[in-house]
């Protein structure tokens, strides 16, 4: 049995506009986090009271995922392309705006 890939990281309001999370930024917990294949939500969670958010399970064989972050009316999006099976994608962190 072959193991998907993993993909996790934290959300954050980029308060500096600088791309990565250092003061004054802050973690947001409860952004809703989408895992996007060809334009459908293929599943979903909720980041922690740490802004941590996780996937398991990614078919490296389907290409590029996108990944959204909502919280209000604030968004951020990334893509992460599994690569291979049993990968470990760590860092993609997501900031909202």
């Amino acid at each position: 049995m072959k193991l998907g890939a993993t993909v996790s990281g934290v959300i954050f309001y980029d308060y500096n506009n600088d791309d990565t999370t250092d003061p004054p930024d802050e973690l947001v917990p409860g952004a809703t986090v989408e895992l996007i294949l060809g334009g459908t939500t293929v599943d979903t969670t909720t980041s922690d009271d740490m802004g941590i958010y996780g996937f398991v399970g990614l078919d490296p064989t389907l290409g590029v995922y996108t990944i959204k972050a909502t919280k209000g009316s604030l968004v951020g999006t990334i893509t992460v392309d599994p690569g291979n099976y049993g990968q470990v994608i760590e860092h993609e962190d997501i900031e909202l705006h």
